[in-house]
């Protein structure tokens, strides 16, 4: 990962000493995969909170026949173009691409003619794809993108763990606490440089176990157990508070516990496609599919390690 074809003269643009902002597609996840991509020497942050500027500047360069994670997404990259300290030739921005019927696949190409646009096509936009199962980011891709997602299943189980007992905390705001505190927790093991991958699972297991003795402690009263919805659709809206108006804390407000699905069904499905194209392509008994297999079972070996010491609290 690090080069990129700049707008003009086919030059190549390098990561090395840029800021990498990462879209908010969940919080906690957002968090996570910014501290992944720290541990790979890269300078990454989580791209800012959705607000009513975000809006405007996406409505500003779009249509309106775009929808609307594409507008928060591009206006929130916008916002960092506004910040004092910001330079173009120092900033990049994380778009990932897919492939299928989703207008995802277009958001990357985009964004970056709205750079052009308006100037700012020093800016470089890092634009991974599901075709090879995000494979092309790399040499250290490998050790990355395992550590990326070590964070977004930590953040799955954290985000699971807050909707299960936030409506009935004694304190409002105990819950809120505890699941920031625990996501810097993460953040903090995967950040590290350089950690062999069986040390960094044993310290995320170690850290989430603490998480989940915090989460206990929270005073609460489970007497009255409360309708339970499940939260599903399409996964920004679902996964970003701002673009869906909050549901979920007004649910909560009236009454329900809220079940939402995760994050890290994504890479199941990307994965999936992987799998899918190289069968198409005459690939079904290949090397290449045997290397497919095996990540994903690496990936979900490492779901379950994670999960396991939530075994009683997620129950059902």
């Amino acid at each position: 990962m690090g080069n990129d074809r700049a707008g003009n003269g086919g030059s190549r643009k390098s990561i090395k000493g840029r800021t990498l902002y990462v879209p908010q597609m969940s919080h906690g996840g957002s968090m996570a995969f910014a501290a992944a991509f720290r541990s790979a020497g890269i300078n990454a942050r989580i791209s800012p909170d959705g607000d009513a500027r975000t809006l405007e500047l996406g409505r500003r360069y779009t249509s309106g026949e775009e929808c609307l994670p594409a507008q928060v997404t591009l206006g929130n990259f916008l916002k960092v173009t506004e910040q004092p300290d910001f330079e173009a030739s120092k900033t990049a921005f994380f778009m990932p691409t897919a492939d299928g019927p989703c207008r995802f696949g277009q958001y990357s190409p985009y964004i970056k003619k709205v750079l052009r646009e308006i100037d700012l096509d020093d800016v470089m936009v890092v634009s991974p794809t599901s075709r090879d199962g995000y494979d092309g980011m790399g040499e250290n891709v490998n050790e990355l993108m395992r550590n990326a997602l070590r964070g977004l299943i930590c953040a799955d189980v954290l985000r699971k763990m807050t909707h299960r007992t936030r409506p009935y905390e004694s304190s409002r705001g105990d819950t809120d606490k505890v699941h920031e505190e625990s996501l810097e927790r993460v953040e903090k093991v995967l950040e590290v440089v350089g950690t062999p991958a069986g040390e960094r699972m044993k310290r995320l297991v170690e850290a989430m176990t603490v998480s989940r003795e915090e989460f206990r402690k929270i005073p609460a009263k489970y007497s009255r157990r409360r309708p339970l919805i499940g939260v599903v659709g399409e996964i920004f809206c679902r996964m970003t508070p701002f673009t869906n108006d909050f549901l979920i804390r007004k649910l909560e407000e009236f009454g329900a516990e809220c079940a939402l699905a995760h994050i890290v069904e994504w890479v199941w499905y990307t994965n999936a496609e992987q799998q899918k194209r190289l069968r198409q392509s005459g690939q079904r008994f290949s090397v290449n599919m045997l290397g497919a297999k095996i990540k994903n079972w690496i990936q979900q070996k490492d779901e379950h390690a994670i999960y396991a010491p939530f075994h009683d609290d997620l129950k059902g």
